[in-house]
């Protein structure tokens, strides 16, 4: 029972009230001819969604084609073993790791470049915390673009030394 100092609700908050019911209803019925009642129709086209495990690696496999020109640089030419590595045996990315690791806790090998330093530490981060075989042949693509970057900085750096050097 209301207290005496309290008024029952007016008719404009009895309206309201019932609006907003009305337009709960509303929505709750475009929501299941939208979504539910499509499940339950015979004629209805059946796609269906292969989950990413389901991609077959093999067929990624085949389509990565490690670099195939000679590099000078040995931190490239290792950036490219361990990419190698990773599409040959993709599981086994202890090794990996570590190496990785230790590229990136000296930026200094990776000529101090930092896109390079990044592409290696995205690498180590990616072989680390994604589980899945899809992972390690990503991370064979990032590694492999990171050494012929690592190359290509180290021939325009020794371009410009020579260049220094015929000026003396």
């Amino acid at each position: 029972m209301p207290d005496s100092d309290e008024q029952p609700p007016g008719r404009l908050a009895r309206v309201l009230t019932v609006a907003r019911w009305a337009a709960i209803g509303m929505l709750l019925a475009l929501i299941t001819v939208r979504y539910v009642l499509p499940v339950f129709d015979p004629d209805a086209e059946v796609v269906l969604i292969k989950p990413e495990d389901a991609v077959d690696v093999d067929d990624i496999k085949d389509k990565l084609v490690p670099p195939t020109q000679t590099f000078t640089n040995p931190v490239a030419r290792q950036l490219v073993a361990v990419g190698k590595n990773l599409v040959t045996s993709p599981r086994d990315r202890q090794d990996a790791v570590r190496q990785l690791f230790t590229l990136s806790e000296n930026p200094e090998l990776l000529g101090d470049d930092m896109t390079t330093y990044l592409a290696v530490r995205s690498a180590y981060w990616q072989l680390r915390r994604d589980p899945e075989v899809r992972g390690s042949l990503e991370t064979a693509l990032l590694l492999w673009d990171a050494a012929e970057r690592l190359e290509s900085n180290s021939a325009i750096a020794a371009a410009s030394g020579d260049a220094e050097d015929s000026l003396q």
